[in-house]
């Protein structure tokens, strides 16, 4: 016997191996001794180590790995299912203590390979759709983290062969089908040996769970069964004779699935994994499923229907039967849109079910989000529901939101701070100078979002769990903001700290603006002076002056209604002066009749100037997105929409509000003056 020290590496290695392959089918004696001198003769012509090892039989040279005399003989011992696909702990962990070992001895051949069979091992056999096996990573990286190499495809080959545990079988053989070329009789060989393997892998848990039910099985079996679907489903690799009796196995695997050992006081599992079985028959053909057994599957399905119908809180798993039914139907080549609006209908009823049980045990916020959420599927199928059928889910939207209101399902937290007067004050010794100030000071306070954005993350990676955690911003009958993911959640609280911090300064204009009237004599014609920059005309600085002279008195009802409606008007003012159009020609209103409107603000806040630039660039984004949130964001401020549409409270019309009003104005004024000085600069 020859013993290998480092496999196929070297052109030489690699020569070696090649004869091993070609001389796997039989040949005649007296050939396999002229290839068995030939073969020694190439060993001896390098430095081979103790990886792998060829011996001869009377017919066939094999090569054969090392790996079971490294970690045991126990170590390819079938594996005591059930037992999952992933993680594969008993296993790995003595290859892992294999590993230590080795290295500790400075045995570099061991090491490599013990690489290589955790490499395997690691392998993800059925990740989510559009996830690397390779641990969600880039093959590259996977290969430099446990040393693969070409190599490695044949040693996972040899370790299918050799091995009895089909849980490590399926692991060599997914590594090698990923790494080999997806052609030829070979390719689809190699799929047929996975997919029985799959095949052991689901009897062997089925079998396994009679002893001991503690097991989660049937999870197991679904990734089996998922990593299993492709190959079903590739041409070639299950023989035509053969689709009828795999469709009768995915059957019998169903019917199998409800009798799952439960726990006690857990029945409703019961149909828990049909659907997700069923499902798989469409990975055939259809042809493979006879009339009979489509019957069977869809009366399953059936029952299972009937059964979460029972409860409302089980709505999740009345969609995934009702989902699987249509798939089922459509494959077996029912017509597509009644099968569609069939499973749409049973969506939609087991989630206004669901939202009726809260609604009747008073949990109204809870009630308005089924509310919604079926609101939502019924505005992506609109062809299946009537107008009525909207209006009904808005309705019981509004009252359930307004329920959890009266009852006080929210818990409102709040946090004091004290913020030092003189900080809060920026009165100066003349009412000339204050109002200066307080322009430049309105400059220096537009939010850097940049910079805001850097601190929400550091506090959410302090505290992750709250940084995941789905927010919903509601108003008064209605949801104005939703986030379901870590990057909305980010912008959410940057857009927060920004209102936040302009409530402070807006606080301090305020203040400021009230202590200098007393204490200076400032007037509301101090206060328009830095405004020059915008070339108001008498009409707007009427209104102007009023809105600064009611914000001296701390009328801020009056101060916001009127300071905030001016931005607006001075944006389009300002814009059309730049020969910005900041109209839309409407060509048929309705009635035949064409009209030109102005364009509404947010498309305002979106149009491009004559030199090219956008308007955020214009204003530059820091201020454009200020402007957003305090004038148009449904989460932000939204002071322009409420107050216009006639539906500002109280808590709207504050000394805040009415400072950051100001406050923006000054802002604007500012940037033209900019613009200006850099036009003039450049002639």
């Amino acid at each position: 016997m020859a013993s290998l020290a480092h496999p196929l590496r070297g052109e030489l290695h690699k020569e070696a191996y090649a004869k091993v392959v070609e001389w796997r089918s039989p040949l005649p004696r007296i050939e396999n001794h002229k290839c068995q001198a030939e073969l020694q003769n190439t060993v001896r012509s390098v430095s081979w180590s103790r990886c792998l090892a060829i011996r001869s039989d009377r017919s066939i040279l094999k090569l054969m790995t090392r790996t079971a005399e490294i970690l045991g003989s126990d170590y390819d011992a079938p594996a005591q299912l059930p037992e999952q696909l992933e993680h594969y702990a008993p296993k790995r962990g003595i290859a892992l203590a294999a590993l230590k070992r080795a290295e500790a001895e400075g045995d570099a051949a061991t090491v490599e390979v013990l690489h290589w069979e955790l490499g395997l091992i690691d392998l993800w056999l059925s990740p989510a759709k559009g996830v690397s096996p390779y641990r969600g990573g880039t093959y590259e990286a996977y290969a430099k983290q446990y040393r693969i190499s070409e190599s490695t495809v044949a040693y996972g080959r040899e370790r299918a062969k050799e091995t009895r545990d089909v849980v490590l079988k399926l692991h060599y053989l997914s590594f090698v089908l990923l790494r080999s070329e997806p052609r030829g009789r070979t390719w689809i060989e190699l799929q047929w040996e996975l997919l029985t393997s799959c095949r052991e892998y689901v009897s062997g848990c089925i079998q396994g769970s009679k002893s001991d039910p503690a097991h989660s099985m049937a999870v197991w079996i679904d990734s089996a069964l998922s990593a299993a679907g492709p190959l079903m489903a590739r041409p070639g690799v299950i023989r035509n004779e053969a689709y009828a009796e795999w469709s009768q196995w995915i059957l019998g695997l169903a019917e199998e699935s409800l009798t799952f050992p439960r726990e006690e006081k857990k029945e409703y599992l019961r149909y828990r994994w049909l659907a997700d079985y069923l499902e798989h028959l469409t990975d055939l053909p259809a042809s493979a499923a006879s009339p009979a057994l489509q019957e069977r599957s869809l009366g399953l399905l059936g029952e299972a229907a009937v059964f979460y119908e029972s409860n409302p809180l089980e709505d999740v798993g009345s969609i995934r039967v009702a989902e699987a039914e249509a798939k089922l139907r459509r494959h077996w080549g029912e017509e597509g849109d009644k099968v569609h609006e069939r499973k749409v209908r049973r969506t939609f009823a087991a989630i206004v079910r669901r939202a009726e049980f809260f609604e009747k045990t008073g949990k109204g916020f809870i009630a308005a989000d089924a509310f919604r959420e079926a609101r939502q599927l019924v505005e992506r199928e609109r062809r299946f529901f009537t107008a009525d059928d909207i209006a009904q889910l808005q309705r019981a939207e509004q009252a359930a939101l307004n329920r959890g209101l009266e009852a006080g399902e929210i818990i409102p937290f709040k946090v004091s701070f004290k913020v030092p007067s003189q900080l809060m004050d920026y009165t100066q010794e003349t009412p000339d100078k204050t109002a200066v100030a307080l322009a430049e000071q309105a400059v220096r306070k537009i939010p850097n979002r940049k910079e805001i954005a850097e601190h929400v993350k550091e506090t959410s990676t302090q505290t992750p769990l709250l940084a995941m955690a789905r927010r919903t911003v509601i108003s008064p009958g209605k949801v104005v903001g939703e986030s379901k993911s870590p990057q909305t959640n980010l912008d959410l609280d940057v857009e927060s700290r920004a209102m936040l911090q302009a409530s402070l300064f807006g606080a301090a204009v305020s203040t400021t603006v009230a202590r200098a009237a007393e204490a200076t004599g400032l007037t509301e014609e101090h206060l328009i002076v830095p405004l020059f920059p915008l070339a108001l005309d008498e009409d707007s600085l009427l209104f102007i002056r009023r809105g600064c002279e009611r914000l001296i008195a701390q009328d801020f009802i009056s101060a916001t209604h009127i300071l905030v409606l001016r931005i607006e008007d001075i944006l389009r003012r300002h814009f059309r002066r730049l020969g910005v159009d900041t109209t839309e020609f409407k060509a048929d209103v309705g009635d035949g009749t064409s009209r030109t409107d102005d364009v509404p603000f947010g498309k305002l806040m979106r149009l491009t100037l004559p030199d090219g630039r956008s308007v955020k660039e214009y204003l530059g984004s820091d201020l454009w997105e200020h402007l957003d949130s305090v004038l148009n964001s449904q989460t932000g401020l939204n002071l322009r929409n409420e107050i216009a549409h006639g539906l500002a409270g109280p808590q709207h019309c504050t000394a805040e509000s009415a400072g950051i009003a100001l406050a923006l104005l000054y802002q604007l004024a500012y940037v033209v003056w900019l613009s200006s000085r850099a036009g003039t600069e450049t002639e």
